[in-house]
């Protein structure tokens, strides 16, 4: 069978075949052979191979200038050589072609509208190869279980071979089955007229409002099952399918979900206005709700995604690459310690609310790395509140001890300020990625003793409010002369950023009562 195949290169990586085949198989790819390089190389390359040139030249566009484990991909599409060349590179012996198995040019003694699906299992019925075979205009078909198998007939030639490069090779009830163009015999048209296929209608790029991995299929039969509308998807890589159960069976509908924009497009290119159970479907990709400013006003500070279910495989870099046109920012992954199925989860901050909504819609049940991961938004809180402040610190306690102890929350980093009186107890600062863990941290660690000294912990920014409270109630106290001075400061502040005489007071003393700096954080800072 012809094979089609990238060519990936990279520097500065170490990888093995199933690496690169699980990074390579959303896009359809069955296999990988390293190429050898030479001893003390920082290079490497390999060749990955895919059953059709469609899901080759997709791989290529999709993959190319990836960041796999800090390696950036090289992808480039060689030009097809004949079939033993094809085997040469991918190391595999060339497999001698049956006499009723063809590619993308079946010969003279086959019926290039008919084709023979072997493999199947007892439970298949008619209706599922109707089904099955429902985006590609079958005329008719007929199940032989005593031979287990099928064949289906086709008005044009470009349906059946459409069909038989989109299924061959595809699982059905766990089993994979093989198609082959049917052989013509003497009972058969050696003379069959060909009539070339009316063009497909032209898709319109979904714009910014619609998701292009996911579909909406409307006016289905009612009668029609969840399990029915996988099959009629099965040619298209779908990676989920479903049907709402909470519908009048007046607004019966569907959604389909793809690892790949091609895959959906093509779905959607086959399926829009096919015969399924007697009705006639619509297809259209699937429309994403835009928050309103309105909407965003409620919860202004929800610009960040907590995502679960997450690959171990699955680094910064990835997520970064997988979420790159939305410009995140404060990527942390951690392992996901409530699940049992070891997966991470991970918080990504974004800059506004509008689009950490917007990527939240798009994200949430979409396959990353081999997982099917879930987004929520979640609140930015100020950083004071992912940072703990602990006072009472044992004189000889280190940093690296901090940190220690508090690694179980997964602190990030610990800090004890130099300069503090080492007859006496100290105080620090320990961060972590995110609240959750820092209340964690906070509530787990009340009353406990850190190197044999009981600890006071709170968060930072409460610190900050009782450093801020102090020093504006000592503001009031000053005496008269200096009290003019910083009068006249506060007033010059409050003139120059429009502030009021309560925020002018706390950043001043924030900026240790140097006017510019105060300035500075007010503007830094507007709210």
């Amino acid at each position: 069978m012809t094979q089609y195949f990238t060519h990936v290169k990279w520097e500065q990586g170490d990888f093995t075949e199933n690496q690169l085949l699980q990074h390579f198989r959303p896009y359809g790819a069955v296999n990988v052979a390293m190429e050898k390089v030479e001893i003390g190389s920082n290079e490497g390359s390999a060749n990955v191979s895919f059953h059709t040139q469609n899901e080759a030249i997709n791989a290529q566009k999709q993959t190319d200038g990836q960041i796999l484990d800090g390696a950036v991909l090289e992808v480039i599409l060689p030009q097809q050589t004949n079939r033993q060349a094809i085997s040469y590179l991918l190391n595999k012996p060339v497999l001698k072609q049956s006499s009723l198995y063809y590619t993308i040019s079946p010969s003279q003694d086959v019926n290039k509208k008919a084709l023979c699906i072997k493999g199947i299992t007892p439970s298949i019925t008619e209706r599922n190869i109707w089904y099955i075979f429902a985006a590609f205009i079958p005329a008719s078909c007929r199940v032989v279980h005593a031979k287990a198998i099928a064949f289906i007939n086709f008005g044009y030639e470009e349906n059946a071979q459409e069909a038989f490069e989109m299924l061959n090779g595809k699982a059905i009830d766990g089993k994979k089955i093989r198609i082959e163009y049917e052989r013509l015999n003497d009972h058969s048209h050696h003379h069959q007229e060909n009539h070339i296929r009316p063009p497909l209608p032209a898709i319109q790029l979904p714009g910014t409002n619609f998701n292009d991995k996911s579909i909406y299929i409307t006016n289905l039969n009612p009668k029609t099952l969840e399990k029915d509308l996988r099959l009629v998807f099965l040619a298209f890589n779908s990676i989920r399918v479903t049907i709402p159960t909470n519908r009048h069976p007046s607004q019966h509908c569907g959604f389909a979900d793809f690892a790949r924009e091609e895959d959906a497009r093509q779905a959607l290119l086959h399926t829009n206005g096919i015969n399924v159970d007697g009705y006639m479907l619509h297809v259209e990709y699937k429309k994403i709700k835009i928050e309103t400013n309105s909407d965003l006003q409620i919860a202004p500070n929800k610009r960040a995604l907590l995502i679960k279910n997450i690959n171990p495989v699955t680094k910064v870099q990835n997520l970064t690459g997988f979420l790159s046109k939305y410009h995140p920012s404060n990527i942390a992954i951690i392992p996901d310690e409530e699940n049992d199925n070891q997966t991470c989860m991970a918080t990504v901050e974004f800059q506004t609310a509008r689009i950490a909504s917007d990527v939240q819609k798009l994200a949430h049940e979409s396959f990353l790395n081999g997982n099917i991961i879930t987004a929520e938004l979640i609140e930015v809180s100020p950083n004071e509140n992912r940072a703990l402040f602990v006072k009472g610190l044992n004189p000889s306690t280190t940093d690296y001890q901090l940190w220690t102890a508090f690694r179980p929350f997964n602190s990030t980093e610990a800090k004890i300020p130099p300069n503090q009186d080492h007859r006496k107890a100290r105080h620090g600062l320990v961060m972590f990625p995110n609240t959750n863990d820092a209340k964690k941290a906070l509530e787990s660690f009340a009353g406990q003793t850190i190197d044999g000294y009981k600890v006071d912990i709170q968060y930072k920014i409460e610190q900050k409010k009782e450093n801020i409270k102090s020093g504006v109630k000592g503001f009031q106290q000053w005496s008269p002369g200096t009290a003019k001075k910083l009068q006249e400061d506060l007033q010059q502040i409050m003139d120059l950023t429009g502030s009021d005489r309560v925020s002018a007071i706390k950043a001043y003393l924030e900026a240790g009562k140097e006017i510019a700096k105060a300035i500075d954080f007010i503007l830094s800072h507007p709210k």
